[in-house]
């Protein structure tokens, strides 16, 4: 039964009843018998509940007035226990109020104690002080090692604490002497201990030093005495020596004139004898020092390294500036010293490989695990310290070895064959020089001199194209190019006497187009390569080394040069650009000498028709007149000879020497100046030099004025087709004109087309019509049979270019159509070309 409802506030009677009815009543007992059972349960529970409640209401009647008077209590002492809190609060204020002077009080109290101590301590110290100068004699004179160290101790002791008295400072001098004197006693003894290797006297001697503060002393002696074995290897070097006092102030001094290359032998020698003593030392010492210093031994023989070497690098300095400053022989030439040069920076290389393996026996000597990082790159800064400034003036020493190599490789001016030789030869070994610089650079100064080194291959290259185009040149010169005089010889001179000449001319200036181009593109892959190792000794220039691996000479190097590191960085992160060059200089130099040489090339081919044109001008073929009998004009001219010369050398002469390259495809032969050698636009002349007709007879039609054309461009006239040079001009068709633009494209495309021969060719051929243009304008009188005769000899080089493949200029049938233009036409004529 549930009696929990009955506390509901939503109680409902019927609903309890009718619920109790039906799930708590048994089946086989009716519903009279079960109501009355529960009205007997639910009077049993009221009646409980009413005694309950009487017995909790008299319980709490009783105990209402005891409570009442537990509160009460507890009140009064809530009200005592603030009156005490009121109190203590203004006791609390009286006692501070006192407090501040008690204070004060016990300061000024404990300040006097604290002197009078001290004066009771400098009272006894100095009382054992007088005792103990008053006795030191005593003591050294019983030679008790211990106990006058003691007594020296005690001393100190006493002396410290009086330090601060000005009347006691003369005694700390006195201590001095005395620790002195101590140790004056004591080193026979103890060199002796070092040179034997007596661990126990050693010990005992260390205790002694320790005892009196000379420590640093005691490890001096060690040092030293290490030292006086190693320089009787060292005073064993008999090679010269030099002052460096003026080197170090960066003024060139003179070597002295006892220095003979056996010197340098000798060094190369003696070095790694005096390397395996000091390896044979170190490993003798380590075997001693590690029971004498047990957990300190390998500072100790890194500092031994530190202190022996360091005394040595002064004069292994001076040693190796004289290798490098010194000539082979006392008066030898400026080219002898260059010629030995060489052979002594690379005797400063193996000088510097042999101690490079000489620092990585002493890293491995001394471990990172038992050794201090900072010690072991001190011993390491040592090792190389005397290179270092020689590795600085690297780049200069390099350049000075450069250019005595460029001395003997540069070729000398000679003829043409040889000199084309020449150049071909020294090419390669230019290269192999430059690649030896470099290889060079990385032995001595691992990279860190690189910028140097590319400013120096830079003047070497440099250089050595300058020389080339001097000896273009010279070539220029002796094949009569730059001379006036070849060029306006008589163009009635034997064809053969230019023929022998240009032949071996024409060839060789091609050979020498080919050796340049290929320099060309050697010195650009040479760029390429300098710049890919360069960025390839980033990482071990850069590279964090770890803990356990020993510091490199590089590394060492730019950690104590800070700004030489950052500069080196920004050169090398410069180079990371993929447009970037290193040697841009000697590049555009080359590539300039190859135009210059395709100038030779293009001015040897065409000199023989220059020379042939330029007296065109003053022919006297252009001033004939018709004979006075009136007969007409013969209807055929054979051309004069200068133009069947032309005609011979480009059909015949250029192909004959053209022929051993007609089967070459070297794209480096091919010409590439072809509008500046031939350009297609001509100014014309002043009007004073503009040819002009006369007409002699006033019945002749054919004699015609060009005086008219004076202030036109001879470039801007259309063409004309020609159809047959054996016809007279009157069949010259002049309705096929073209645009002098789409004649130029043409000729562009004649020239970029064929074998090489056939280029060349056609670039001597555009060539040959702007140099026949120009000398026609420069006739100053034009009769009409020099009109008729001109005509004829235009007519056979058009007929000549035609065989060649080579499309005339329009330049050319501008200039057919107006010499045969009879007079009364000739105002059409000029308005037809739009002139």
């Amino acid at each position: 039964m549930d009696y929990s409802k009955f506390s509901d506030p939503e109680f409902s009677v019927k609903g309890w009843v009718n619920e109790a009815l039906q799930k708590g009543r048994p089946a086989e007992e009716s519903v009279d018998n079960y109501a009355s059972t529960l009205v007997m349960q639910l009077q049993m529970m009221s009646l409980e509940l009413g005694n309950s409640l009487e017995e909790a209401s008299a319980t709490a009647l009783i105990n209402i007035p005891r409570s009442m008077r537990e509160v009460e209590r507890v009140r009064k002492d809530a009200l005592a226990l603030q009156l005490k809190m009121v109190a203590f609060a203004e006791q609390l204020q009286t006692i501070e109020g006192e407090t501040n002077k008690s204070v004060k009080m016990l300061a000024t109290l404990d300040k006097v104690k604290e002197r009078m101590t001290n004066t009771i301590t400098s009272l006894r110290s100095v009382a054992k002080l007088t005792t103990l100068t008053q006795q030191m004699d005593s003591v050294f004179a019983e030679g008790d090692l211990n106990n006058i160290a003691s007594s020296i101790q005690s001393l100190h002791h006493s002396i410290t604490s009086l330090q601060h008295l000005p009347e006691f400072k003369d005694q700390a001098n006195q201590l001095s002497r005395y620790q002195d004197r101590l140790e004056g006693i004591l080193r026979p003894q103890l060199l002796s201990a070092f040179n034997r290797h007596d661990t126990h006297a050693a010990l005992h001697y260390l205790k002694l030093f320790e005892t009196i503060g000379r420590h640093e002393q005691f490890m001096n002696h060690y040092y030293n005495c290490r030292l006086v074995l190693l320089k009787t290897v060292w005073t064993s070097y008999k090679g010269p020596s030099i002052n460096l006092t003026a080197n170090s102030l960066g003024v060139t001094f003179a070597p002295p004139p006892n220095i003979s290359e056996l010197a340098q032998t000798s060094m190369l020698e003696w070095l790694p004898r005096f390397y395996d003593e000091v390896i044979l030392m170190i490993n003798n010492e380590l075997s001693w020092t590690c029971t004498v210093f047990p957990t300190r031994y390998h500072e100790v023989i890194a500092q031994l390294l530190v202190s022996t070497l360091t005394s040595f690098t002064f004069e292994f300095q001076g040693r190796l500036d004289t290798i490098i400053h010194s000539p082979s022989r006392p008066q030898a030439s400026t080219e002898a010293q260059d010629s030995s040069l060489l052979s002594r920076l690379q005797s400063l290389l193996k000088l510097y490989s042999q101690t490079y393996n000489f620092g990585n026996t002493i890293s491995s000597l001394l471990p990172a695990e038992t050794c201090d990082a900072s010690l072991r790159a001190s011993a390491l800064r040592v090792i190389y310290a005397p290179f270092r400034e020689l590795q600085r003036r690297y780049p200069k020493i390099e350049q000075q070895v450069l250019n005595f190599e460029l001395k003997a490789i540069l070729p000398p001016p000679s003829h043409m064959i040889e000199t084309v030789r020449s150049v071909d030869d020294s090419g390669p070994k230019v290269f192999l020089c430059g690649e030896a610089a470099i290889e060079r650079c990385v032995q001595f100064t691992e990279g860190t001199e690189v910028e140097g080194l590319v400013q120096s291959l830079s003047d070497f290259f440099t250089k050595y194209a300058l020389h080339i185009s001097s000896l273009l040149k010279h070539l220029r010169h002796i094949s009569g190019l730059d001379d006036d005089t070849t060029v306006h010889s008589s163009p009635t001179l034997p064809h053969s006497s230019f023929e022998n000449q240009d032949s071996p001319v024409v060839q060789g200036s091609l050979r020498l187009l080919k050796s340049i181009n290929g320099l060309i593109h050697r010195l650009i892959a040479f760029d390429r390569s300098l710049k890919l190792q360069i960025m390839v000794i980033q990482d071990s220039l850069f590279s964090k080394s770890s803990h356990q691996s020993p510091p490199s000479s590089t590394s060492l190097l730019l950690q104590d040069d800070h700004a030489k590191s950052k500069k080196l960085y920004d050169f090398i992160q410069s180079l990371k650009d993929v447009g970037s060059k290193l040697l841009t200089a000697p590049v555009q130099h080359f590539i300039d000498l190859g135009s210059v040489t395709q100038s030779f090339v293009f001015d040897s081919m065409i000199l023989y028709i220059r020379v042939r044109l330029n007296a065109l001008p003053k022919m006297e073929e252009w001033k004939t007149q018709p004979s006075s009998s009136g007969f007409e004009i013969s209807s055929f001219i054979s051309p004069l000879r200068y133009i069947t010369n032309i005609g011979e050398h480009l059909l015949t002469t250029l192909p004959q020497q053209l022929e051993p390259f007609s089967h070459d495809d070297h794209q480096d032969l091919r010409p590439t100046n072809t509008n500046k050698w031939s350009s297609n636009t001509i100014t014309n002349p002043n009007k004073n030099n503009t040819p002009t007709t006369t007409n002699t007879n006033n019945n002749n039609n054919n004699n015609i004025s060009m005086s008219d054309t004076s202030n036109h461009s001879i470039s801007e006239m259309s063409k004309t087709e020609d159809e047959d040079v054996d016809n007279s001009a009157s069949n010259i068709e002049d309705s096929n004109i073209q645009d002098s633009d789409t004649s130029n494209d043409v000729l562009l495309d004649e020239v970029e087309g064929g074998t090489i021969a056939h280029q060349w060719i056609a670039t001597v051929a555009k060539g040959t019509m702007n140099l026949y243009v120009q000398a026609i304008l420069k006739i100053p009188f034009l009769s009409a049979m020099g009109a008729k005769q001109l005509d004829t000899d235009i007519g056979y080089l058009c007929n000549v270019l035609s065989a060649l493949g080579v499309t005339p200029d329009s330049t050319l049938y501008a200039i057919r159509a107006l010499i045969t233009t009879p007079l009364e036409s000739f105002s059409q004529t000029l308005e037809s070309l739009d002139c």
